[in-house]
């Protein structure tokens, strides 16, 4: 067998062994909330149950995270407000799970 021949077996042997690990959870499981800086990678970690607000400024380096009454701020408190409401219903016909894939090889 050549080295091309060998080359393209460990090529499928490689896809083959490629595992796929999927994660479901459901939206009860979620307990906290991280907003991570993207300069200095300072966490802001509040508990979904105390989730008050958005933060705007980095509590590390005082830089902005998002502007004030932007759409990525008004985004981020309807996703608050939404995964409040959802967490407080008591609707048993309605199950929310959500899926983490990762792929390792």
């Amino acid at each position: 067998m050549g080295t091309t021949e060998a080359g393209i077996i460990r090529a499928i042997a490689k896809e083959l062994m490629t595992i796929d690990n999927s994660q479901i959870f459901d939206l009860k499981d979620i307990a906290n909330i991280q907003f991570e800086c993207g300069k200095c990678h300072g966490r802001y970690v509040a508990r979904l149950s105390d989730w008050r607000k958005v933060p705007v400024v980095c509590s590390n380096c005082n830089e902005p995270l998002v502007k004030a009454e932007s759409l990525e701020h008004e985004a981020l408190q309807r996703l608050k407000d939404a995964l409040t409401k959802l967490l407080e219903s008591k609707n048993p016909d309605l199950i929310i799970r959500f899926e983490l894939t990762t792929v390792k090889s």
